[in-house]
């Protein structure tokens, strides 16, 4: 935890989130390589997308 929040603080929120999410899916739930790039790339746009739709303040 204190790493991704290193990230966090060096580079931004969702750089952190396209670190740290793969690396937790690849060794700590074991996924397949697939299933995380796809989980990644889901969650970034995500992301990315939700302070359009609504009003909500994410760190950047």
């Amino acid at each position: 935890m204190a790493l991704f929040l290193v990230l966090v603080m060096l580079g931004g929120y969702l750089l952190a989130v396209a670190l740290f999410v793969p690396a937790f899916l690849l060794f700590v739930a074991r996924a397949t390589p697939r299933t995380t790039i796809i989980y990644t790339l889901v969650l970034c746009a995500v992301l990315l997308t939700l302070p359009s739709i609504l009003p909500v303040d994410l760190p950047t």
